[in-house]
């Protein structure tokens, strides 16, 4: 489940909360508690060994709860999170003061990102490509993300693929400790989007805490990203099937992408 930069755009009933990672946002890393984060940034320093760079800046957008953004200085980067979620970001001040480290995390949507200084390298994790639903807002993005990155500087993200959003179980449920949630996914074939609602139930005592957010997904084609990148700026973009160094194939549920500047 990604933390996007911009929200739904589904007509909702007034019980599903609207803006999304609001509600559930104290129990996000709960809810994300089976993803391999040292893996997928142990897979980052390697693609970028094989790209032949070795950036220190660099701006963790849609960072959440601060995990990977708090891996990227472990590994001895100089991370910024950016989220336009406050409720992550809250979180993720929090686990930084914990660690004794200084990472800053600024509130900003990816689609108006601006930064001060450019940067040498730009990481967007866990799908939050796939919440830009139009390709206004992708192509928005994708220029954002251009202007802040110095000339040579490398733009790394991760997309689920048609595949991935159409095989999604209708519904399933998950129990994490006191989090009890309920996934129910309707995939539109006509525009390649899923609509994800989310109801988690937390335990309290001998009550239970029940929030509720709709969430959104389209999936773009390899040649749909490439053409925005294109478009954007940026001279090379490169497709791999994610945490491999192969192209994607068919089956392929999710995409890594290296755009270059």
């Amino acid at each position: 489940m990604p933390n996007p930069s911009s929200g739904s755009k589904i007509d909702l009933p007034p019980s599903v909360e609207r803006r999304a990672y609001s509600s559930i946002a104290p129990y996000y890393d709960e809810l994300m508690v089976d993803v391999e984060y040292e893996r997928w940034v142990d897979y980052v320093v390697r693609l970028l060994e094989r790209v032949g760079i070795h950036p220190k800046g660099v701006l963790d957008l849609a960072c959440g709860t601060g995990t990977t953004t708090l891996l990227l200085a472990q590994k001895g980067f100089q991370p910024i999170g950016v989220d336009n979620a406050l409720g992550m970001l809250e979180i993720a001040r929090e686990k930084v003061r914990e660690t004794g480290k200084e990472i800053p995390f600024i509130e900003q949507d990816m689609r108006t990102l601006h930064v001060d200084e450019p940067v040498e390298l730009v990481t967007c994790f866990f799908d939050s490509i796939n919440y830009m639903l139009e390709e206004d807002d992708l192509l928005a993005t994708f220029q954002a993300v251009f202007d802040a990155l110095r000339d040579g500087g490398v733009f790394l993200f991760d997309v689920n693929t048609e595949q991935a959003l159409s095989t999604l179980e209708p519904v399933y449920v998950r129990e994490e400790g006191r989090v009890t949630s309920i996934w129910r996914n309707s995939y539109h074939r006509k525009d390649m989007t899923v609509t994800l609602n989310l109801t988690v139930f937390v335990k309290e005592g001998d009550i239970y805490r029940r929030c509720t957010e709709a969430h959104q997904e389209r999936a773009w084609s390899e040649k749909a990203l490439r053409h925005a990148l294109n478009k954007a700026g940026f001279r090379r973009t490169t497709f791999y099937k994610h945490l491999t160094f192969a192209p994607p194939d068919k089956e392929a549920n999710r995409m890594m992408v290296v755009a270059e500047k």
